[in-house]
């Protein structure tokens, strides 16, 4: 049961102390403070207690009760942040601060009671761990003021619990009894300067109580116990007052006595001298706590009265409270990236056809992780140009500058950024869409790759490259006729020839010039492009199979058309072959027409052999 009024009654005399200053006021309130923690970065947490239990569960008036709770805060908590409980105006204060502590002594939480509120401010255990929750418990005592049946109800968000006052079972402590006593409670100061006793803190004050005089001359001789030191400032200094004790035992009449005191911080004596006839002495004094994790506090004392010495003691006990905290270490929080295609890497893409990018990002452990990546789009842009972002995913996707995209931000899930690019129908590069997603300087695996869809024609001999006044048409056919002319450009001088990205569908190769002493193709070439960019020949026999398929370097396919030598002539002032072949021709025509007159004319007579002699 805690006391009531402390004033020297039964042997716990104490006579209450009003003269207090503001700035000792302040000291203890500077003394109970914790870490200190920026207020812009703290958050109320609501619905923070989960439940409270008190036990006795029907205290009494005056009763102490222990206050039992869970508690859990969500994963974004962060240290500074707070939870609380307040605390009915029929409980009165017991428990000043306590900590939180997991089972290797972390500190998780510590918790402070000021005006009857309990606050939990948590530390940074919580920034690196989640789940976070615990228990606590501390005290309160029911006040003298309430009433048997009377409840008391602790509102906790969540949930609440009601107490109710049992019947009384203190009352007037009775007359002052007439022997030596000592006795310590627990003391403070509140906010605005006021005393209050029972609540564990920093200070605990002693009174050493005589019997009724006459008295010629007391001596005390203080004996602290561990965890404590004297306080001797002006403002709690040690005193000493007579009261006068009336036909029942009560006491009036307080005033000061003078004294003689010397005071340290590890020593205390007090001397004075005439106490009347029906007048008691009280030594007050007060102690600070040097050490808070001592359960109780011990003070002794010798007194020497007229002669007669005697020993009394007391003990001070602190009732306790604490907490515990635990935690989840969560995974590293990390995320990467793979990047896609529609059309898939790979595939042969065309002009004016629309890629789609990818990036699927991949948020692995627990919390927030940072985003810093770079897709770089520099071989894709010199045959692309860039269209869209069509989803930033959450993220900030900037650019593209000097061809690279940036895409930065947080991710505490998994997310996909999408983009696309549009195949150039002319002014092309290299021919291939080729890029990757860099982290710094690391590429964050495979890239995608599209080439474009064209093709070569190569003039040939029929085994080398031919270059040198060659010239090909190129015409798309439509409904089965020869279109609009399809872009042919030269490679380099040795008869190679490269399209434009082309469509599907059915083409005509024209040769339209040869180099000199070769034939030109008899008739157009037709073949068919398919939609992966093969070459197929309508009929690869044509013209003698001159013109065949073949694969380029890059992948990509290659009409050849191998030209052939054309008949020499004869040169002009010499007869070479032609003048045999006219000379031929000549006695073929005579001997026809000597045939011709032998079957229309009569037979010329005979002449004999003498006769021609």
């Amino acid at each position: 049961m805690r006391p009531r009024t402390p004033t020297p009654r039964r042997g716990r005399g104490y006579a209450r102390r009003a003269l207090c200053s503001a700035a000792a006021a302040l000291a203890l309130v500077a003394l109970a403070t914790g870490p200190v923690i920026p207020a812009s970065a703290a958050a109320e947490i609501p619905n923070a207690i989960t439940s409270i239990q008190v036990v006795p569960s029907t205290p009494s008036p005056g009763d102490e009760i222990r206050l039992d709770l869970t508690w859990a805060v969500p994963d974004t908590a962060r240290e500074g942040d707070t939870f609380s409980l307040t605390l009915p105006g029929l409980l009165t204060q017991i428990t000043s601060e306590f900590d939180l502590r997991d089972d290797d002594n972390n500190l998780v939480a510590y918790a402070t009671v000021t005006q009857g509120t309990v606050t939990f401010t948590l530390t940074d255990f919580v920034n690196t761990q989640h789940n976070v929750h615990g228990s606590a418990y501390f005290w309160a005592g029911i006040s003298w003021e309430a009433t048997p049946g009377q409840t008391i109800t602790l509102e906790y968000g969540v949930g609440s619990t009601v107490i109710t006052v049992g019947e009384a079972t203190g009352g007037d402590p009775g007359p002052v009894e007439p022997t030596l006593t000592k006795g310590g409670w627990w003391w403070g100061l509140k906010p605005n300067g006021e005393e209050e006793w029972g609540v564990e803190g920093d200070y605990i004050g002693y009174a050493i109580t005589t019997p009724p005089g006459p008295f010629e001359k007391i001596e005390i001789v203080d004996n602290l116990g561990d965890g404590q030191e004297y306080v001797c400032d002006a403002q709690l200094a040690p005193e000493v007052l007579l009261w006068d004790v009336d036909e029942n035992g009560g006491l009036t009449n307080g005033r000061e006595k003078a004294a003689t005191i010397a005071c340290s911080a590890d020593a205390l004596t007090v001397m004075f001298t005439d106490v009347p006839e029906g007048t008691l002495a009280v030594l007050n004094y007060k102690v600070r706590v040097t050490d808070k994790s001592l359960k109780k506090y011990t003070n002794g004392a010798t007194v020497t009265i007229d002669s007669r010495e005697e020993e009394t003691s007391a003990e001070v006990v602190r009732k306790g409270a604490g907490g515990s905290g635990t935690g989840e270490t969560p995974d590293t929080p990390t995320v990467t990236v793979v990047k896609s295609a529609s059309p898939a890497s790979g595939t042969t893409v065309t002009k004016g056809q629309v890629v789609t990018y990818s990036l699927a990002f991949d948020h692995t452990g627990t919390g927030p992780a940072d985003v810093d990546f770079t897709d770089d789009l520099t071989d894709v842009l010199d045959d692309a140009t860039f269209v869209r972002i069509e989803n930033a995913g959450g993220l900030t996707v900037s650019g593209p500058t000097d061809g690279r995209l940036s895409i930065t931000g947080s991710l505490a899930a998994d997310t996909t950024v999408v983009y696309s690019v549009q195949v150039k129908p002319d002014g092309r590069g290299d021919n291939v869409l080729r890029n990757a997603v860099f982290k710094g300087d690391t590429p964050e695996g495979p890239g995608t790759e599209h080439p474009v869809r064209y093709l070569y024609v190569q003039k040939t001999d029929g085994t080398n490259p031919l270059g040198g006044g060659v010239q090909f048409a190129l015409r798309a056919e439509l409904d089965g006729e020869p279109g609009p002319i399809v872009a042919l450009d030269a490679v380099d001088e040795t008869g190679l020839f490269v399209t434009g990205a082309i469509e599907p569908g059915t083409y005509l190769l024209e040769e339209q010039r040869a180099p000199d002493g070769y034939q030109l193709l008899a008739t157009p070439v037709r073949f068919h492009v398919a939609a992966d960019g093969a070459i197929t020949l309508d009929d690869a026999e044509a013209d003698g199979g001159r013109v065949t398929v073949s694969t380029h370097g890059d992948g990509m396919n290659v009409l050849s058309v191998a030209d052939v030598k054309a008949p020499a002539l004869p040169l002009t002032g010499g007869s070479g072959p032609l003048a045999y072949w006219l000379c031929g021709s000549a006695l073929v025509a005579a001997a026809t027409s000597l045939a011709v007159r032998r079957r229309t004319h009569p037979a010329a007579p005979s002449i004999s052999a003498e006769a021609r002699r």
